[in-house]
């Protein structure tokens, strides 16, 4: 335990350290007295009793007959050691008990299978949230930053504000602008994590550590695969990436496997495809609003043809 010092701060020296006008040889030596104080006799005192307790001792200290009879400078360096110890006192107090931060609030919007819902966020910015997914972000929102978490599928039009960049989490993928829109795809589970450009610049990183930043521009559209913790990038239309918010579903030589899982999301049921061959067979599909028995039987037709089956929520294709 350090022994608190002898030599007292007098009050020129204490107002020098609270104006920040003292040389640093000063203000060592008054750190010096806090360090002591805090570690002996101030933290039970300031336990003991509240501040407005060591004011009164002040007060008491000013108005004793005893210190009227005493000159000016002792009854001020009475004050001077009492507020001394006030200061130090607060000082390991909060070092020992630092000030809780308020909790932040935070609001989660999903959709189920076959739900689509358009969300406004506290700066205007407008999110299109697709089938099965979910946004997470801040009541308050008025940090450094405009943080949102992604479950799924979602197209953003961000309201600019250079001040503040506006940051898409998903598992795999922080995606961060100023203001543009964009479209991003990032259901768990899945192999590969899709962010589509339509305006402006986007810059897309990985949660893998030490992985360079992507640049977008309007057009480019980005896929990640986490297994290999790899980017590429290639040139799209947007719009055919964000259709389906009008209920129009393209896709342009995806696999079976995966557009039975869009089928899933959008029609709220589940497929089965048992053959692992015929799972990877790639398709062309472009639907609107159109029910799922016409959806299959278009996808048979535009490749090398299977057989399905839909018995109420449950599909077999083989």
């Amino acid at each position: 335990m350090a022994k608190t010092p002898q030599t007292i701060p007098d009050i020129a020296l204490l107002q020098r350290y609270r104006s920040g006008t003292c040389s640093p040889e000063e203000a060592r030596q008054v750190d010096e007295w806090f360090e002591a104080q805090e570690n002996e006799a101030v933290p039970p005192l300031l336990r003991r009793r509240s501040v407005q307790a060591v004011n009164r001792a002040v007060l008491r200290a000013i108005r004793s007959p005893q210190r009227k009879q005493q000159s000016g400078f002792v009854f001020l360096k009475i004050a001077a050691v009492l507020l001394l110890a006030v200061m130090a006192g607060l000082f390991g107090y909060r070092k020992l008990y630092p000030a809780k931060e308020l909790p932040i609030s935070y609001t989660t919007i999903s959709t189920k299978a076959g739900e689509r819902k358009t969300v406004i966020l506290p700066d205007s910015t407008r999110i299109s949230l697709n089938n099965a997914s979910a946004i997470r972000f801040a009541e308050n929102f008025d940090g450094k930053t405009r943080g949102v978490t992604l479950t799924g599928e979602a197209f953003f039009e961000v309201r600019h504000d250079a001040r503040r960049p506006f940051i898409v989490s998903t598992d795999q993928l922080h995606i961060q602008v100023l203001g543009t829109s964009f479209n991003v795809k990032a259901f768990p589970g899945e192999a590969q994590a899709k962010v589509t450009v339509a305006s402006g610049k986007v810059g897309v990183y990985s949660t893998q550590p030490k992985t360079a930043t992507q640049m977008l521009l309007p057009g480019q559209q980005l896929t990640y695969t986490g297994r290999t913790a790899t980017f590429s990038t290639s040139q799209v239309n947007p719009d055919d990436q964000h259709a389906w918010q009008q209920g129009i579903l393209i896709l342009k030589g995806e696999n079976l496997r995966e557009i039975a899982r869009q089928l899933e999301r959008w029609y709220n049921v589940k497929i089965s495809i048992p053959a692992t061959k015929l799972q990877q067979e790639q398709f062309n599909i472009k639907q609107n609003n159109e029910s799922l028995n016409h959806v299959l039987a278009s996808l048979s037709l535009s490749g090398d043809g299977f057989h399905y089956r839909i018995k109420g929520r449950q599909v077999q294709i083989w």
